[in-house]
């Protein structure tokens, strides 16, 4: 992935991938948050669900408002998106342990609402071109997603829930269980 570099008339460094309006990027620089996006167009809205497994969230972790023209939302859309040149260094970029770039993306945004005070932030009409996406998420990273950060328990509840029957289910469980660090070790 190749980022391209905005600076503000403050000289700050801003991150961003597509075409950002630099303008509307600009206000929002000198203002909260983190990082921007306009992903609910993009077919981001509400995306990876499977997030209820994980038995202790909270509403917004699960579902995105509807008619509002700015809110925090942690699902980052990888082909359009802004992010401070510092924020993205200091969470150190996508996690490239995933095989999908979408998983990345919104592991990015996730991790950085949830662990590092970082606040993602959907704006609408922030980028130009609203192709909408289908997000697909392989079932080995969805258990590697949730191998990285949750406790085991979560990924067994999800095994149950999503078919103990399958092997496809319990081979992307070992793999997640075999490659992924856990990162609330770190915590």
């Amino acid at each position: 992935m190749q980022l391209k570099e905005f600076k503000t008339i403050t000289g700050e460094s801003i991150l961003y991938i597509g075409q950002p309006d630099f303008a509307k990027l600009e206000i929002l620089a000198s203002g909260g948050g983190d990082i921007w996006h306009s992903s609910f167009e993009q077919g981001y809205k509400n995306a990876f669900p499977e997030l209820v497994y994980q038995t202790a969230v909270f509403f917004m972790f699960i579902n995105d408002f509807d008619n509002l023209d700015e809110c925090v939302s942690w699902r980052i859309n990888p082909n359009q998106f802004a992010v401070r040149k510092s924020v993205w260094n200091q969470l150190n970029g996508f996690d490239v342990e995933y095989q999908n770039v979408q998983l990345q993306a919104l592991d990015f945004g996730y991790n950085a609402l949830r662990n590092s005070a970082a606040i993602p932030l959907y704006v609408k009409g922030l980028f130009e071109q609203n192709l909408n996406e289908e997000v697909k998420i392989s079932v080995k990273d969805r258990y590697v997603f949730f191998r990285k950060n949750f406790k085991i328990d979560h990924s067994i509840f999800m095994l149950y829930r999503e078919g103990f029957w399958k092997w496809n289910e319990w081979n992307a469980f070992f793999y997640a269980k075999k490659i992924s660090r856990n990162r609330r070790k770190n915590l």
